[in-house]
């Protein structure tokens, strides 16, 4: 039996995919979160003012330390705010 495949659909070109302020437009970051969503984001340094991911989302530092290494997101997608150090 085949595993289910969620369907992406692109997003809408008529809408801005990102404001001036720099924060994702709604309907971009709900794309973003369900073609990114099957996995950890990972990257260097604190997530904090720097990514963008729904709540709940899990973010991993490749260069933290013991204990400084996996994030939680608190906050909802349009902000890139609310990562907590678990």
């Amino acid at each position: 039996m085949a595993a289910n495949k969620p369907e992406v659909i692109a997003p809408n070109r008529q809408i801005p995919i990102v404001f001036g302020n720099g924060a994702m437009g709604n309907i971009f970051a709900s794309w973003v979160n369900s073609v990114t969503d099957f996995e950890i984001i990972s990257g260097t340094g604190t997530p904090e003012g720097a990514v963008f991911a729904k709540k709940t989302k899990l973010y991993m530092d490749e260069s933290g330390s013991a204990g400084n290494i996996l994030y939680i997101k608190t906050t909802e997608v349009q902000l890139n705010t609310g990562w907590v150090l678990v």
